[in-house]
């Protein structure tokens, strides 16, 4: 073989590597605008809403009354109103996917003594079947902070989850067997149900002031919520700032998201992402970095996949798709949405300062790879242990090797968990020929599985990232 055909099979090997081993996730397409809706008057606060898919029927809350929207077309068809609207404003709603129950929130005006309420009624008749009033519940425990409370419908509306007190506690209402429970949770994130309304994921939070914990999650069971009940630590993120819970469908899996923040104690709190198998207890995902997770949207039709907002360290802030078992995003939609319907081929956004209500088409199908499947395609002659044992060798691209030989970049190895395990600078010689090399000295021998290589130019912008897989 010739010199030149040597050269020739290294340029090919190359082009091949950048083809098979980038890790950036896959762009979701879904700009497509299938309506825009102008609201009759201003949308307040952050924007409430209430999505009822079966019905195909969007509440959202505007000064004194809950516009009812047509999902498919956009249009207002119907308004719902409070008692005394010009004295009340809605805080909060939920509702059933039948859109047969809806709950809401509100409060009086002028703010005096913080004096609100939680209505249960029906739609369409509008009729209230129940009503839980502030001053506080007779065990005494203190004032509802009805501007941050949160209240939840189950998937048939048969439970609905109330603010009970200032002191830690939600309501559980079975309006089947007309009972209730009292529970430890805090009433400020929505409390999330499977379909079969078999478990419910609430906050739990500190058990005392002087608990250091805000980052207990507890599912419970409904056929006996105060005593079966499951408890989930995440010392990560706080149960005010910036965090979710989620349940998958079918209930296996409990989701957890938090931006990080500081405990009762002033000691900082790590943010990131947890998933568990409620069933055994184990983290099936569990990533923490700066930046940390926001808003989930949920999981994929057969809880495979599950979407959720991210500062990522590699691909920046974005709503990712990450499947389980997996610990790397495979898409990404690059357009920020308010929420997804349960199949995500349609994204609603609501935006309250020009009260404007629109929805946009999903088409990019979301295609499941099992993590054996990746792993063969991540091992890779170009990726390999050495020369040392604390030692890995990453062959770079030509178009890489250009941008070296410019200037350099910086480089930094991520694990699964997107933790950092290794950095550093490569800068090329100007008459180098071949492909660059990165040798990346670890602090420990690399344990086998699976990394994630990014490269930076010299203005922090990333230039590229390399998914490997070590034996």
């Amino acid at each position: 073989m010739t010199l030149k055909n040597v050269w020739l099979l290294v340029l090919a090997l190359a082009a091949f590597q950048l083809v098979t081993l980038y890790a950036q996730p896959i762009v979701i397409e879904d700009a497509s605008v299938l309506w825009t809706t102008r609201m009759p008057s201003k949308v307040l606060h952050l924007p409430r809403y209430a999505y009822a898919e079966s019905a195909g029927l969007l509440f959202v809350a505007t000064n004194g009354l809950l516009q009812v929207i047509r999902t498919s077309d956009g249009a207002i068809v119907d308004t719902v109103s409070i008692a005394d609207s010009s004295r009340t404003e809605t805080l909060e709603i939920a509702c059933s996917r039948d859109a047969k129950i809806l709950c809401l929130t509100y409060r009086y005006w002028p703010l005096t003594n913080n004096l609100g309420g939680v209505l249960v009624m029906e739609y369409p008749s509008k009729r209230v079947i129940r009503r839980e009033l502030d001053p506080s519940p007779p065990n005494g425990g203190g004032v509802i902070n009805w501007a941050s409370s949160r209240v939840s419908v189950s998937p048939s509306g048969r439970y609905i989850v109330v603010p009970w007190d200032s002191r830690f506690h939600v309501r559980i209402l079975d309006l089947q067997r007309d009972t209730s429970w009292v529970i430890p949770g805090l009433p400020w994130r929505a409390t999330s149900f499977n379909n079969s309304e078999t478990v419910c994921a609430t906050w739990d939070g500190p058990n005392s002031e002087s608990d250091s914990n805000e980052g207990q999650c507890r599912v419970s069971w409904l056929s006996d919520p105060l005593n079966n009940f499951r408890n989930f630590e995440a010392s990560y993120g706080s149960d005010v700032n910036d965090s979710e819970l989620r349940l998958s469908h079918n209930g296996r899996y409990l989701l957890y998201s938090g931006s990080g923040t500081y405990d009762m104690q002033m000691r900082r709190l790590n943010p990131g992402i947890t998933l568990w198998d409620i069933e055994s207890g184990a983290k099936v995902y569990d990533s923490h970095y700066e930046g940390g997770g926001g808003p989930i949207w949920g999981f994929g039709p057969d809880d495979s996949w599950f979407v959720v907002w991210m500062s990522h360290p590699v691909f920046g802030n974005g709503t990712y798709v990450l499947f389980v078992g997996d610990s790397i995003p495979r898409y990404r939609f690059p357009t920020y949405s308010t929420f997804f319907n349960d199949l995500f081929s349609q994204a609603f956004f609501i935006k309250k300062d020009d009260a404007i209500v629109a929805s946009r088409k999903v088409t990019t199908d979301i295609t499941p790879v099992s993590v054996a499947e990746d792993a063969e395609v991540l091992r890779h002659p170009y990726v390999k242990r050495g020369p040392a044992l604390d030692n890995i060798s990453v062959r770079l691209g030509t178009v890489e090797c250009s941008v070296a030989r410019d200037g350099g970049f910086e480089w930094q190895l991520y694990s699964s968990s997107m933790a950092v395990v290794a950095n550093g600078r490569l800068m090329a010689q100007p008459d180098q020929s071949s492909p660059c090399e990165i040798i990346a000295k670890l602090n420990v021998v690399p344990a086998s599985g699976l990394y994630i290589l990014t490269y930076f130019s010299s203005t922090k912008k990333v230039i590229g990232s390399i998914k490997l897989m070590l034996e």
